[in-house]
């Protein structure tokens, strides 16, 4: 009887120890998630902006090839200083279109989204194995997921070191946020984000 309650507080202790190992790489998958999301808005907004830009640019110095350079003699302007004036233009608007072709935003925005897609399948990989209750099932499918696990992250796009910290920030405010939203259903969104700013503002001074 006793060598039995052995075994199963052993087999207890087990699967406590498998859960909470993946409890911590679930936090880990979601803080990445959240990274990696930042990081595609961040690089699709760029690549957004830039095309914008460049299609305006363009645009308009096409205009100029039919435009009729008197117009701009109020500018003060010898009509051949104005066409040196859009050809040196043009040839800077070239140089930055090569530099953002170089930059590869919208590729680096793909990258982080089709991290998020991995990185979400793992997630929900992880809460099928947390609903398990045996551990030896637990222990074989564990394996399998460490493995799946580690071919994402050699896969995937790496978190720049030097935005690692605020990202990470940027992942305990979402998660306070989170928290904080819980606390205060049913209130709208702008006014929970006020009382958010206003308690971890006073209550960081007060302490």
């Amino acid at each position: 009887m006793q060598m039995l309650k052995e075994i199963l507080n052993h087999g207890l202790n087990s699967l406590n120890k498998m859960k909470d190992e993946l409890q911590r790489k679930y936090k880990v998958i979601n803080m990445m998630i959240t990274m990696h999301s930042i990081l595609h808005q961040r690089f699709k907004t760029k690549s957004l902006v830039g095309n914008i830009f460049f299609l305006l640019t363009a645009i308009i110095l096409n205009v100029f090839i039919f435009f009729d350079f008197d117009y701009l003699s109020f500018t003060g302007f010898s009509i051949d200083k104005i066409k040196n004036i859009v050809a040196v233009t043009s040839f800077l608007i070239f140089l930055l279109s090569v530099v953002f072709m170089l930059v590869e935003w919208s590729k680096k925005s793909e990258q982080h989204l089709q991290a998020i897609n991995q990185l979400s399948r793992l997630l929900n990989e992880l809460r099928s194995l947390l609903k398990i209750e045996n551990s030896a099932l637990l222990s074989n499918k564990s394996e399998l997921f460490d493995e799946l696990y580690n071919q994402v992250n050699e896969t995937i796009p790496k978190i720049p070191d030097r935005k690692f910290n605020y990202l990470k920030a940027r992942h305990y405010n979402k998660v306070e946020i989170s928290k904080f939203i819980d606390k205060h259903k049913g209130k709208p969104y702008f006014v929970i984000r006020i009382l958010f700013f206003f308690e971890k503002t006073f209550k960081s001074k007060e302490n």
